[in-house]
């Protein structure tokens, strides 16, 4: 679960800020289900909770044996770079799939994620696009086909109008010593 850059003090950012007042219902609380008991403590909540969940990754990378270490989380490739970095780097992340941002991205080979491929999802489910749709080649819809096997993944971009937009492949990071 990630969700830093929407997880703000109660008072700031009201209309991007899933702990504001703005958005939620006066006295709201989540500790029934595990969350936060009040909107005071959401913001600590949040952060505690990512904090716990980057440990967990860290160890759960570190006992996997499986062929690929591959993330799913939300926000985009940019987010916590020096963090996924370290993953790719020390423990073995192959591939970190995003969304947040509403077009597709790709980040091959980044020097942002010191080598790790990214991709960012792009918008769906009728979400308003990052820019105009219309042009040809346009990132804004569509979706990515993966082909995973024990050597590589090739992942493509495919637009709203089934136009590939770029092949890449990835390789499997062999684990620092």
């Amino acid at each position: 679960v990630e969700y830093p850059d929407q997880v703000k003090p109660m008072h700031a950012d009201p209309e991007h800020n899933i702990c504001g007042q703005k958005h939620n219902p006066p006295n709201a609380r989540c500790d029934a289900t595990g969350g936060p008991s009040d909107l005071k403590d959401c913001f600590k909540w949040m952060w505690d909770m990512w904090r716990e969940q980057k440990k967990w990754v860290q160890k759960k990378l570190t006992e996997s044996t499986a062929d690929w270490q591959i993330i799913a989380t939300h926000f985009n490739c940019g987010h916590e770079a020096a963090w996924y970095k370290e993953m790719y780097q020390r423990f073995g992340l192959d591939l970190l799939i995003t969304g947040h941002t509403h077009d597709q991205q790709v980040y091959h080979n980044s020097g942002l994620l010191g080598g790790l491929a990214c991709f960012i999802t792009g918008g769906g489910e009728g979400i308003t696009s990052e820019a105009d749709p219309s042009h040809p080649k346009s990132n804004q819809y569509g979706f990515f086909d993966l082909i995973i096997n024990k050597t590589d993944i090739v992942l493509e971009s495919v637009n709203y109008r089934g136009e590939s937009l770029g092949k890449y492949r990835v390789q499997p990071k062999a684990l620092a010593l």
